[in-house]
């Protein structure tokens, strides 16, 4: 086995390790046409295609074939001595949506391939971080409600306008309920009564403020909305 082959089966060690602790089932198609993995529901009457790619260094590509003629779940890892990360990209749309602008380069528009050699920049970082370990897309597609949080987590619930960032990308729940349980800063809305502002330094996006405006209602807090405060400081 090369050094690549290597890096590559411990990538979808993890990726297969982390489908587990989902509560799913894990089977791996042989031979491997494009699907590393298939994350198979706990009746075992769906699963979810996952190609998996891992780089050793914090960088990132992308090519359109991957996802023809099956829109698989994209498992990017990165393999790090401090440690591995693992992004989700729920198939050729979630790409494009991590691209941005860039999708529309001739580079991905043509020739169907875009890669980022570094993504160790604040502004990379800030990029990729809405994708980190987005464990529910493998839930949606298999139409499984999403994990309970921890019986120990702040019981809340998101409105709709809420649950809308989350579902588009803008900010992870996690983040959210990291927010309610240990705000770095909190206090009353001077503009709407009854609405409390909680706001934490969301490392893992560029350490920007994630501002969380909420209300309680007979103890379970209510999440109206969340996004990142630019003019927020400590």
């Amino acid at each position: 086995m090369t050094a690549t082959d290597a890096i590559g089966a411990a990538g979808e060690a993890v990726v297969e390790a982390r489908i587990l602790r989902q509560g799913l089932a894990v089977a791996r198609p042989r031979p491997d046409r494009g699907v590393d993995l298939l994350a198979v529901a706990p009746d075992m009457t769906r699963a979810v295609p996952v190609q998996v790619k891992t780089f050793s260094r914090p960088s990132i590509e992308v090519e359109k074939g991957w996802f023809r003629p099956v829109d698989v779940v994209l498992a990017v890892v990165w393999m790090r001595d401090a440690g591995e990360e693992v992004f989700l990209f729920d198939g050729l749309i979630g790409v494009e949506r991590f691209l941005g602008a860039s999708a529309q380069t001739a580079s991905w528009q043509q020739g169907g391939r875009y890669a980022i050699s570094d993504m160790s920049a604040p502004s990379q970082r800030a990029r990729i971080a809405p994708f980190a370990e987005d464990w529910a897309i493998l839930h949606r597609r298999l139409g499984l409600p999403l994990p309970a949080a921890p019986a120990d987590a702040t019981p809340y619930r998101l409105t709709r306008h809420a649950r809308e960032r989350v579902e588009a990308g803008e900010v992870q729940e996690a983040w959210i309920a990291e927010t309610l349980a240990e705000p770095d800063r909190q206090g009353p809305d001077p503009r709407r009564p009854g609405i409390t502002l909680s706001w934490r330094r969301i490392a893992a996006f560029g350490d920007r403020h994630l501002r969380v405006a909420h209300r309680d209602d007979n103890g379970h807090i209510i999440v109206i909305t969340a996004f990142f405060d630019r003019g927020a400081s400590s």
